[in-house]
C-alpha cells in the first residue's frame, strides 16, 4: 500500500511539474501552498467550516463561481446546491473578436448582465 502511494504521489508531481515547465516562478509558490494545506491543524476547507460561513450572519449568500462548472457539481454533491449561484465569465460572444464580461444565472442559464470589455484582434489560429 506504501510503495503504491510513493507511486501516485510521483505521478502527481511529474503532472504539475509539466503543467509549471515554462512556469518555474510559480511552480515553487504552488508546492509550498500545497504542502501548506497538506500539514494544516485547521479544518479551513471541510464541508462544516464551508457551511457554517455560508450560514454566518442568517444573511441570505450568493456564491458566484468564474467559468465554473465542476464547481456547481461540488457544491451539489456536498449538498450546498440550494444557494443561488451566479457565474462571471468571459466570452467573444459574437464572434467579432469583442470579449464581454457575463454574470449568468447558474441555474437558469439567464445573462443578468453583459459589459463590453474590451476587443482583440489574434493573428493565426
Amino acid at each position: 500500500m506504501l510503495f503504491y502511494l510513493f507511486i501516485l504521489m510521483q505521478i502527481y508531481i511529474l503532472d504539475i511539474l509539466s503543467i509549471f515547465k515554462d512556469k518555474e516562478e510559480l511552480l515553487f509558490p504552488v508546492l509550498r501552498h500545497m504542502q501548506d494545506s497538506i500539514n494544516a491543524k485547521n479544518s479551513n476547507l471541510k464541508i462544516k467550516c464551508i457551511k457554517r460561513y455560508l450560514r454566518k450572519n442568517k444573511s441570505k449568500p450568493i456564491v458566484v463561481f468564474w467559468n465554473g462548472n465542476t464547481d456547481k457539481e461540488i457544491m451539489e454533491r456536498l449538498d450546498l446546491g440550494n444557494y443561488p449561484m451566479l457565474e462571471i465569465s468571459s466570452y467573444d460572444v459574437i464572434n467579432n473578436h469583442s470579449f464581454y464580461l457575463q454574470l449568468k444565472n447558474k441555474k437558469t442559464k439567464q445573462v443578468i448582465v453583459s459589459e463590453e470589455i474590451g476587443h482583440v484582434e489574434k493573428k493565426g489560429i
